[in-house]
């Protein structure tokens, strides 16, 4: 059977596991907030220059490019 002091020491581990868990958790949340952001960021940046507004832009880019390059 157990005493008292055997699952006072137990719950505290488990307290201290949990805890450390939910740290541990809250840093993976983060992590996967940012990613998300990040790939949002790319397909908005990819949409739009796949727009025909992205295209015009980019193809005014090139002909500026190769106006200003010496060939």
């Amino acid at each position: 059977m157990y005493n008292n002091n055997e699952v006072i020491n137990y719950l505290q581990a488990n307290k201290i596991l949990a805890l450390k868990l939910d740290h541990e958790l809250a840093g993976v949340g983060k992590a996967v907030s940012n990613q998300i952001e990040t790939i949002g960021a790319g397909a908005t940046r990819a949409l739009y220059y796949l727009s025909a507004q992205g295209r015009l832009r980019t193809q005014n880019q090139r002909q500026i490019l190769q106006t200003l390059s010496p060939g």
